[in-house]
């Protein structure tokens, strides 16, 4: 009983030392962000030439997008060459704000590789190089009602043997232009590969979602493995925003000299109507 006493004094003399330490500031130098060019840049046969040119901004920074004006933009293919203009093009489908435009429409040439440099006025310099692969067919696209005559979707498409395929699948309902207000729009988007079915067909079945009367718009994506990585690690980066628990993801670049994206974007799509 004594022993106890005496163990319950020296720990109260321990607690009350212990809150008694000074407190200790420590100060961690930031060094400043160097601002760097980002570019986006979808290259679509038959559409034309846009691109998004910002530059980077710190964590510590207020929210921006600082547009670069000003800057030489030349994209170049077969010997050709196509210097963007400073001029502002939107795009209605995509939702998408383009800074830099040309009237030149991208070619359908699979042959010739695309390159893009860019310099802006503080002689900052970008480059990118990609290729348009040649788009990829469903070879079936179905539907399937359950009992409560709701639909499923299924699309398939064949796998091209002995060579590295990268894909993008997205499914819109009745429109492609997104609108949450009467749930219009994308409504499923992924990635993936052919590591695992290599020259087979695949499948890709949706849950059981929707109603009769819906029109479902799916498009299959042929991407390079630059573009496929750029997807797929902002896609992981878009899940992870604002989820205390996610690990952070760094999204994949495509150029060099700054950040971004540089790529073809050919598909198919097709349009699947549910009775």
């Amino acid at each position: 009983m004594k022993m106890k006493s005496i163990q319950l004094v020296i720990l109260s003399l321990s607690l009350g030392l212990l809150g008694c330490l000074p407190e200790k500031v420590v100060e961690i130098e930031i060094p400043p962000h160097e601002r760097q060019l980002v570019v986006e840049c979808y290259l679509e046969p038959g559409k034309p030439f846009r691109l998004m040119l910002t530059e980077s901004v710190g964590f510590f920074d207020a929210p921006d997008t600082p547009f670069v004006d000003g800057a030489l933009v030349v994209v170049s293919h077969g010997g050709i060459h196509d210097t963007l203009s400073n001029v502002p093009a939107f795009d209605f489908q995509d939702l998408k704000f383009y800074n830099y435009s040309s009237s030149s429409i991208v070619p359908a040439d699979y042959d010739s590789d695309f390159t893009l440099f860019v310099r802006d006025r503080l002689g900052r310099e970008l480059r990118g190089t990609t290729k348009l692969l040649r788009p990829i067919e469903f070879s079936d696209l179905f539907h399937t009602f359950n009992e409560d005559t709701m639909a499923a979707v299924t699309a398939q498409w064949l796998d091209e043997p002995g060579v590295k395929n990268y894909y993008r699948f997205t499914l819109h309902k009745d429109s492609l232009v997104v609108s949450e207000e009467s749930k219009k729009g994308l409504r499923i988007e992924f990635t993936l590969d052919d590591r695992i079915g290599d020259g087979q067909e695949f499948t890709v079945s949706t849950f059981f979602d929707f109603k009769p009367g819906a029109s479902l718009i799916c498009t299959v994506y042929r991407l390079t493995e630059e573009a496929w990585r750029y997807f797929e690690t902002a896609s992981l980066s878009a899940d992870a925003n604002g989820n205390p628990f996610a690990n952070p993801v760094t999204i994949y670049s495509t150029v060099e000299g700054g950040f971004g994206v540089f790529t073809g974007l050919n598909y198919f799509r097709d349009t699947l109507e549910i009775p």
